[in-house]
């Protein structure tokens, strides 16, 4: 009867083990809590789809070894709009889908608002998709929202309400100092630091935010 010969792991082979396994484990969180996100839900899940996302954002941080997350993709499309669209344009839903979806979307909201009739919401989807832009039904789509979402605060907190959430939209109740990312932070700590503590990495990015994308560029 044939045995199979058992493999020999030294400590480092089993710790590099452990290393991959984990890193594989953020980057599938990461790549998840992306295409969660309404920004990038137009990319199609796909093996190829997620080793592009990991690529992306590591060609932005220059980190090899980056995990991807929500803010590093946007950050990254943000400053390289042409080459996100270039990258991304093979696993993309095709736009006539996309339109589809987001008039489906802005149907339900009206008929969930109670204000408008059978007939309206029909005219009103009619009207969307004839030659509508993906761009102008995104931001009828933010218009119905919001318009809904200050409905919703008038009823409840009165006319005070409504312009203490448009004073929060605007920015006005945001504090006007923002916290520095310490100056110990360099370009060569956080690279360390993504590669050794993700999680504190992370934080970090939470706390800071687009500071620390600029250390990371050296400036």
């Amino acid at each position: 009867m044939a045995t199979t010969a058992s493999v020999f792991k030294s400590y480092d082979e089993l710790q590099a083990d452990r290393d991959r396994a984990a890193y594989a484990a953020a980057c599938e969180a990461g790549i998840a809590e992306i295409l969660r996100d309404r920004e990038f839900a137009v990319i199609v899940p796909s093996i190829a789809s997620k080793r592009e996302i990991i690529s992306f954002c590591q060609r932005y941080t220059g980190l090899p070894g980056a995990v991807p997350s929500l803010f590093i993709m946007r950050e990254a499309k943000k400053h390289n709009y042409a080459a996100f669209q270039a990258t991304f344009e093979g696993v993309m839903k095709p736009i006539s889908e996309q339109r589809q979806e987001i008039i489906f979307e802005i149907v339900v909201l009206l008929a969930s608002g109670g204000n408008m009739s059978e007939a309206d919401i029909a005219n009103e989807k009619a009207r969307l998709s004839n030659g509508w832009t993906l761009e102008a039904l995104r931001r009828r789509l933010e218009q119905i929202k919001t318009a809904q979402r200050l409905a919703g605060i008038a009823r409840k907190h009165g006319v005070d309400g409504v312009k203490t959430e448009r004073g929060e939209m605007r920015g006005d109740n945001v504090p006007q100092v923002a916290a520095l990312l310490p100056e110990r932070y360099t370009a060569t700590e956080l690279k360390r630091l993504a590669r050794a503590d993700y999680p504190a990495f992370k934080k970090l990015v939470r706390d800071f935010q687009e500071q620390v994308t600029l250390r990371l560029q050296g400036r």
